[in-house]
């Protein structure tokens, strides 16, 4: 699993790799990073979301790139707010990042 650590290595080889695969471990990364935080609970966990979230969000641009697209990083902080409050409208949002998952 990729963690807040491995995100400036990853960002510098992403030059080196070929996008479609850069992009892919990334996806799945942010995928499991919320799943992570469910289970643990620990910050540690919410952080690293985050920090996926903001490397997707700039699709491999250089560590202070600057992006309007936030799609990955609003949705990561929604995820981690639904998984801690765990009411109808938190299982709602849930639900529907599993079915966006499975899609």
């Amino acid at each position: 699993m990729t963690t807040v650590s491995d995100l400036p290595r990853k960002a510098s080889q992403a030059g080196r790799e070929d996008p479609v695969d850069w992009h892919g471990g990334m996806l799945r990364a942010w995928q499991l990073a919320p799943l992570r935080f469910a289970v643990t609970r620990d910050n540690v966990d919410r952080l690293n979301v985050i920090a996926i979230a903001q490397e997707m969000d700039r699709g491999g641009r250089a560590q202070g790139a600057r992006t309007e697209f936030s799609f990955f990083r609003k949705t990561g902080a929604d995820l981690c707010t639904s998984i801690l409050r765990q009411n109808e409208c938190a299982d709602a949002l849930l639900r529907q990042h599993l079915a966006r998952m499975s899609a």
